[in-house]
C-alpha cells in the first residue's frame, strides 16, 4: 500500500495578500504553501508520499463576505484544478 498524506495545504497569492500581516505565518512558509508545481512535487518525492490530498490552507474565504468570497474561492479551485 502506497503512503497517502492528508491534509495537505495550499495558499493562492490572492489569499496571502488578504494575510498580509499575520504574523502566523513567515514569507517562506507563504512561497512553499503558493507552490503547486516542481518544488511541492520534489518534496512529495522525497517524502516517499504516493497520494497527496489537498485543500486551500485556513483562513480561508470564510473570512470574507459574498462577491469577495466567491471569486477568492473559485481563483483557489481553478488553480488547483489546473495543478492537478
Amino acid at each position: 500500500m502506497g503512503v497517502i498524506a492528508l491534509e495537505e495545504h495550499f495558499l493562492t497569492p490572492a489569499m496571502a495578500a488578504g494575510l498580509a500581516g499575520a504574523p502566523a505565518m513567515s514569507e517562506a512558509i507563504h512561497r512553499k504553501l503558493a507552490d503547486l508545481g516542481d518544488e511541492r512535487l520534489a518534496d512529495i518525492d522525497a517524502g516517499g508520499i504516493d497520494v497527496q490530498v489537498i485543500g486551500h490552507t485556513v483562513p480561508g474565504t470564510q473570512a470574507y463576505a459574498g462577491e469577495e468570497a466567491i471569486a477568492l474561492a473559485r481563483d483557489a479551485n481553478d488553480r488547483l484544478a489546473a495543478a492537478v
